[in-house]
């Protein structure tokens, strides 16, 4: 073989490694840009979560505070999220009956910053008149 045939094959391999090495760069660059993503929209539910039971507890404390509340969807914003509640209020006689749902919201659907929770709860409270029986 001639020397100027070996130079060249070396130019090839040195070319051959620099391709593969960027390649392998490129992927684990894509892959903790994918993991990051993943660990934000993680964060962002479980704050959701968190929206939703807040938007709970302060139904249930207005229930326990006044028990003639009526039912309403007013609460207020949590961190960036949207909470909707709804209520069925069901009265036994005895005792009032709260079905609380929140909902708690954040983003456009369809885009990758959008998330959304739910949390229930069952608030019971008793008649004026039950502990005097």
């Amino acid at each position: 073989m001639s020397r100027r045939r070996q130079r060249g094959s070396a130019l090839l391999a040195a070319l051959f490694l620099i391709v593969v090495v960027a390649a392998l760069g490129l992927y684990a660059m894509r892959l903790g840009i994918n993991q990051q993503q993943a660990a934000s929209l993680q964060l962002l539910q479980f704050r959701a979560h968190a929206a939703a039971n807040a938007g709970l507890e302060f139904w249930a404390n207005r229930i326990s505070n006044n028990n003639a509340v009526p039912c309403g969807t007013t609460a207020p914003a949590f961190e960036g999220f949207s909470l909707t509640v709804t209520c069925t209020r069901t009265d036994t006689g005895l005792a009032v009956v709260y079905e609380l749902t929140c909902t708690a919201r954040r983003g456009t659907y369809g885009t990758a910053e959008f998330v959304q929770r739910e949390a229930t709860r069952r608030v019971t409270t008793m008649g004026t008149g039950y502990w005097s029986r």
